[in-house]
């Protein structure tokens, strides 16, 4: 048997003979019989033995399982367990633990006067302690009612004004209201108020307390002398006594109670303590029963020890206590009451800031899923970097009404993590730096203070790393100038992200001063009524973006959304202030990496709740905080499967698909395929603890947006707007196909000013892209054209007049008011029967208008109209004048003759109606020029235009010799010419066969004048052209012309064969009757005698041969082969004179 002694005595132990009343022997004696034990042992305590006694043999890794039951006692562990093997001290399970400050007034009790009761007794303390020295140092007597420790409540010490509910001790309307103070000598303080009736005998208060604050210095006095309506009182060495502005809002003194004076004792639930006396008004009143006092300031004291686990206990009117080498302590589950409780504050307003809560003053500590109530100082403690709140409720915090907190980061950085901390005396968390608090739920604060923030700190403090997040801070209770985030007097630098604030005083989050702004991201401030505040900075204004201010009109910072704008909260009267769906919010904030990390839309929202993402949720949770399962994406739409991978960080984490069946997963995680439009629903859950369900929507989305907006093709002329919209983002438009402009669901207003094509797409995030459409504007400003409406004009004639316009419609009016409209297919026709007036405009469906335009025209009596058709024929010596009569209103015609075209003359006149006139006794072969008009009572019509005319000459032509001269081939026609007119005549020449009268002009050449000026005797000398048949006899016509007259005479038979010797040359062979039609001879003349012809078909065949055998010179062909008619067709004659050919064809028809 390996026998040790397990325990050993601290250095510098009070009381050695008794360890918190055990006697050593005792203690020996169990750690002899217990000195051997198993590895990690179960250490069983139970109701009526000591926690100390029963855990003396404690070792690392070991647990003690306490009992249900009161322990009053404080644990000491009297070893420290190791890193990974605590020691753990924890409830069995079977009923409530308590380890209690407390111990039972057990002394008799008498009346003292009506209901006040009194016993003797020696409490703790016969005053008040201004610091801790040791477990029984009490700072002030504290006592409580209540069979159980657990439940049992706090009585008031004796004062005025009396608490109108001894649960709440953070009350406003419990103190006076009075600016009666003034300052005395040093640090002397007088008041004055008429209604302070109770020290009505001198110095009745003397000896009591005073507590007095104001704006944000609480402190306390002692009572040197009374009277009614008067006290003195003295404050502590070192407190100052300043007092502010004893009339305004910020004086340092205006509300205060009296306490601690048996004059005070005057209701139900109120005791008074004399040093040796306890004097108590029970519960509605009788004997006191189930009286209790604190005895014990620790529940345990884990000075110098380490790795000690207390779990799942309740602490009554006592604390745990640590010390710099308490390492690895684990303080979770625990339900502490009036941990810390004092009266006094000998310091002022920063007083008991090292002696109040559950203080962790060594390294790696944790306070977890616990309920902290009750303290006049602070409620937790972190006193070393890295220590970590978490998941814990603490309230009825620091209602002595100084500094101290709910939780209290005293040194940085600190993890403050889901907590709830509510009913504070001044902030939530104070004095903060580059610490976490995420996940915290703050409210109820400034109960007893102005000035201040759930969230605090002060002054000139750099806050930078500080990560303030996830938080939802709210109902302030201060009377003057609350705020929910406070970096006071120069302080700043805090990342501040993803908080909700409402009814948080002026502000939700103030920077006073500094050279630190602050960086505010996405929080939701639903009613502070300055919003977001900055004053001054020497570095600017804050970094402010994608905040939700929906009770403040400002507009600093960007992408942000002010009171002007609803939200759309989904129901802000039960303060949820998640998104709506159609929450102008959504997917209006910028990116801010990491800050907005896994958004779930098209950008991040605006605001502390993304929609679509993984939910959050602020404060603490009973039996601790749920397993977290990760990995899910925020909700957002694709076009492609993909895999989630889930996982949870601890236990278990459940997922489903349907909504109804959840598959389980553990730590080693779980591959979720998602290939459709899919809701993924996942939650945590631990032995104790669900989580919150969280749901995230997978959208499978191939449809390309759809862009409206675009009206269909048409021509205006004016400028006009084009509003695109897109169910979705995004669309892109562009006038030019090559520049093209994005926009998204709030569509795109297009300015058209002129004629252009407008093509536009959609295209979503996920690529899904529509085709281009395309509508083309064509601009028109140009009014339609009428035309059809002479000019002005006078007339004795009905007409009419047909208006015509180029597009759209034309407008015509004959009265100046009333106008009928045409078309462009269908012109308009308008009689004209009188003096009229016309007026037309034209105007298209797009509005152009043209001017009215104006004709006038005149119809009946007046000047004839001039008359049409005028002509001249001349004779020998007259000219007949013909014209169309234009007017049914002349009188007469009148005629009017030059003979130079210049000037005109008289020349007769003509009856009304007329259309001719012949003007005689001309001289032949003169030439005339003429006019007409109408004439009428009213005047004479303009002239025609003039004709001209040239009478018939007197030409004589005479003659009637021909002169041949063969040798030259020449025949010269004589002639004589008579005229007596003064214009040349022309000599024509025409020939024709004898008898005949096809007279033709003769070929050849012809020499000599044709153009004759005189009278006399002329000579033409003719030489006929090669061929020219000299065989037959000729007619020959000599004409004389001269102003389209002719006058000639003709020379009958002229024979002219002398010319025309036969020759050997078969170029002078010519062919007649060719074709020959109806069997008539071919003629070959000018052939010479001897010449042979030869006769071919076309397909060679000779047909005929022909010989010339007189001198005639003729040689026919009778178109005969073989006795029958030559075929009709072409035949090639061959023509051989002496040698020389020539070959002709001739056709047989």
């Amino acid at each position: 048997m390996n026998e040790e002694i397990l325990f050993i005595p601290r250095k510098k132990r009070r009381n050695r003979k008794h360890i918190y009343g055990l006697p050593v022997s005792a203690v020996l004696v169990w750690c002899i019989i217990c000195s051997v034990r198993a590895p990690a042992a179960i250490i069983e305590v139970y109701s009526g033995q000591s926690i100390n006694t029963a855990a003396l043999g404690a070792q690392p890794g070991d647990t003690v399982n306490i009992h249900a039951g009161t322990y009053r006692e404080t644990v000491v562990p009297p070893r420290s367990g190791a890193a990974g093997s605590p020691i753990t001290y924890q409830s069995a399970g079977d009923g409530t633990v308590i380890i209690s400050g407390c111990d039972t007034v057990a002394t008799a009790w008498t009346v003292d006067s009506g209901s006040i009761y009194k016993t003797t007794i020696a409490l703790p303390v016969t005053n008040y302690q201004a610091n801790y020295t040791n477990n029984a140092t009490i700072l002030a007597n504290q006592i409580f009612v209540g069979s159980d420790d657990a439940t049992m409540k706090m009585m008031a010490e004796a004062r005025w004004p009396n608490l109108a509910d001894t649960d709440d001790l953070l009350n406003m309307n419990d103190l006076r209201f009075n600016n009666g103070f003034s300052n005395g000598t040093g640090q002397t303080i007088y008041l004055s108020d008429p209604g302070m009736t109770t020290a009505a005998s001198t110095n009745a208060l003397a000896g009591a307390t005073i507590w007095f604050g104001g704006w944000f210095k609480n402190r306390t006095g002692t009572i040197t002398d009374s009277s009614a309506g008067n006290i003195t009182c003295v404050l502590p060495a070192g407190t100052d006594n300043a007092l502010g502005d004893a009339s305004g809002y910020k004086s340092f003194r205006q509300w205060y109670y009296l306490v601690n004076a048996k004059v005070l004792l005057d209701t139900q639930k109120e005791w008074f303590y004399n040093g040796s006396t306890l004097y108590f008004w029970a519960p509605g009143g009788g004997v006191p029963a189930d009286v209790k006092f604190k005895k014990r300031n620790f529940a345990f004291d884990l000075h110098g020890v380490s790795y000690i686990t207390v779990k799942g206990l309740t602490i009554a009117a006592s604390t745990i206590w640590t010390d710099g080498n308490s390492q690895g302590i684990i303080i979770d589950g625990i339900n502490a009451r009036y941990i810390s409780h004092h009266v006094t504050l000998p310091k002022g307003w920063m007083s008991h800031g090292s002696d109040s809560g559950i203080r962790l003053n060594g390294t790696n500590s944790v306070i977890r899923n616990s309920t902290i109530r009750y303290s006049a100082g602070f409620g937790i403690v972190l006193k070393v970097a890295g220590n970590k709140a978490e998941n814990n409720l603490v309230s009825d915090i620091d209602y002595a009404g100084t500094y101290d907190c709910g939780i209290s980061p005293a040194a940085h950085p600190v993890i403050i993590t889901h907590n709830t901390v509510t009913r504070t005396g001044r902030s939530s968390i104070d004095n903060f730096r580059n610490d976490i608090i995420s996940y915290n739920d703050l409210s109820v604060y400034g109960c007893l203070n102005p000035d201040l923030g759930a969230l605090y700190t002060c002054c000139t403090i750099d806050c930078t790393g500080a990560i303030i997040d996830h938080n939802v801070i709210h109902d302030h209770k201060s009377l003057y100038w609350a705020t929910g985030l406070y970096t006071d007097n120069g302080s700043g630098g805090a990342l501040i992200h993803h908080n909700i604030f409402w009814n948080t005083g002026d502000s939700s989050i103030q920077r006073n001063q500094g050279y630190w702004p602050n960086t505010v991201y996405n929080n939701t401030d639903v009613t502070g009524k300055n919003g977001y505040a900055v004053i001054g900075g020497a570095t600017g204004a804050d970094d402010v973006r994608n905040n939700i201010f929906a009770a403040w009109g400002g507009s600093r910072g960007s992408t942000n959304l002010y009171k002007t704008v609803n939200p759309l909260f989904v129901n802000p009267a039960a303060n949820d202030y998640h998104l709506q769906s159609g929450s102008p919010a959504r997917d209006a904030g910028g990116v801010i990496t990491p800050y907005t990390d896994g958004f779930a839309g098209t950008a991040p929202d605006i605001g502390a709740y993304e929609f679509g993402a993984a939910d959050w949720k602020a404060g603490y949770t009973p039996g601790g905080i749920a397993p977290a399962v990760n990995g899910a994406p925020a909700s957002f739409t694709t076009n492609r499967p993909f895999l989630i991978i889930l996982n949870v960080d601890r236990n278990f984490g459940y997922w489903s698909t349907n909504g109804t069946s959840f598959s389980q997963l553990t730590t080693s995680g779980v591959s979720i395929s998602i290939s459709n439009t899919t809701t993924l629903r996942t939650y945590g859950a631990s032995n104790s603890v669900s989580g919150l369900t969280n749901t995230y929507v997978y959208t499978f989305d191939t449809a390309a947006p759809v862009i409206t907006g675009a009206p269909p093709d048409f021509t205006t002329n004016k400028a006009f707007t084009v509003t695109l919209g897109v169910n979705e983002p995004f669309g892109y438009w562009s006038t030019n196909r090559i520049t093209w402009n994005q926009f998204s669901t709030n569509g795109a207003g297009i300015s058209i000013t002129a004629a252009a094509t407008l093509w536009y797409y959609g295209r979503d995030v996920l690529g899904n892209a529509g085709v281009t459409n395309s509508n083309t504007y064509a601009f028109d400003t140009n009014a339609p054209v009428v035309s059809g409406a002479p000019l002005n004009f006078t007339t004795n004639q009905p007409f009419s007049i047909t208006l015509s316009v180029n597009e759209n419609h034309g407008y015509w009016s004959t009265n100046g008011s009333a106008f009928a409209q045409f078309t462009s297919a269908l012109p308009v026709t308008i009689a004209v029967t009188t003096n009229t007036t016309l007026r037309w405009y034209g105007r298209d469906v797009l509005g152009n208008t043209g001017a009215t335009n104006t004709r006038t025209y005149i119809v009946g009596a007046g000047i004839p109209n001039t008359p049409g058709a005028f002509a001249a024929k001349a004779a020998a010596n007259s000219i007949t004048l013909r014209w169309a009569d234009s007017s049914t209103n002349e009188s007469a015609f009148r005629v009017y003759r030059s003979s130079n075209g210049v000037n005109f003359y008289s020349a007769g006149s003509a009856a009304a109606n007329a259309t001719n006139y012949t003007d005689t006794g001309l001289a032949t072969g003169m030439p005339f020029w003429y006019q007409v008009s109408a004439t009428n009572a009213s005047g004479e019509s303009s002239p025609a235009s003039a004709v001209y005319a040239v009478t018939a000459p007197n030409i004589m032509i005479s003659g009637g010799n021909v002169v041949l001269t063969p040798l030259r081939n020449i025949a010269s026609f004589i002639y004589t010419i008579a005229k007596d007119c003064v214009e040349s005549i022309d000599i024509l020449f025409s020939i024709s066969p004898a008898g005949m009268n096809s007279f033709q002009p003769p070929g050849g050449i012809l020499r000599g004048m044709t153009l004759i000026q005189s009278n006399g005797t002329f000579t033409n000398d003719w030489s006929p052209s090669a061929g020219f048949d000299m065989t037959v006899k000729y007619d020959i016509r000599i004409a004389a012309r001269v102003s389209g007259f002719t006058n000639a005479f003709i020379l009958s038979n002229v024979d002219l064969s002398p010319l025309g010797s036969i020759s050997d040359d078969p170029e002078r062979v010519i062919v007649y009757n060719n074709p020959s039609r109806g069997g008539a001879p071919v003629i070959f003349a000018n052939i010479a005698r001897g010449a042979r012809v030869a006769i071919y078909s076309i397909s060679g065949r000779k047909v005929a041969q022909l010989t010339m055998d007189d001198d005639s010179g003729r040689l026919p062909w009778e178109p005969v082969i073989d006795g029958r008619r030559a075929a009709a067709g072409v035949y090639l004659c061959v023509v051989n004179c002496r040698g020389t050919t020539k070959m002709l064809r001739v056709l047989v028809r």
